[in-house]
């Protein structure tokens, strides 16, 4: 009898102090994810991607003034930055699927050397295959756009009509 209690004792204190010790502590030293860069100019993180909602406040504001879609590409007309390369979209990862299919992304402009000008027009592309891929045809997605910079959020709808976004 004694046995039988010394072997119930211990499977109990061993399924109690199993937990403790099958945790594996995480090795990063940061909480967030290491964006994935689909192209030079798109980045994948939902990490990043949720920061740069919150952290939209900046002084140096470029306003999004128009989208068009031609072929897998989007062009986004901003008025305000320095470089082209400066600026950058981050996508979430996420895919609406009801239809019209929606992807959102976040546009970034990353300030280098006080090159900022907020009179200055670029024309913004982003290949949008690697997104895309084999999920449908580019022109059945609408296209969220997000500004970085300040609160706006512009739609390019399957119909090619740009509107204001929620």
């Amino acid at each position: 009898m004694k046995q039988y209690l010394f072997i119930f004792k211990f499977t109990m204190v061993s399924m109690m102090l199993f937990p403790t010790f099958s945790c594996e502590k995480s090795n990063s030293d940061h909480d967030f994810e290491d964006p994935n860069v689909l192209e030079s100019n798109l980045l994948e993180s939902s990490d990043l991607f949720a920061t740069s909602i919150k952290e939209r406040d900046s002084e140096h504001v470029f306003e999004i003034v128009d989208i068009k879609r031609k072929n897998s590409t989007l062009q986004v007309k901003v008025k305000g930055g320095g470089e082209d390369e400066n600026f950058r979209f981050i996508w979430d990862g996420q895919i609406q699927e009801s239809y019209p299919m929606g992807i959102k992304l976040v546009l970034t402009y990353e300030v280098k050397n006080e090159d900022f000008d907020s009179d200055k027009e670029h024309m913004i592309s982003v290949n949008l295959q690697k997104i895309i891929e084999n999920i449908g045809n580019i022109e059945d997605f609408r296209f969220s756009i997000i500004n970085g910079s300040k609160i706006q959020n512009k739609v390019l709808n399957p119909d090619g009509v740009v509107s204001d976004g929620k």
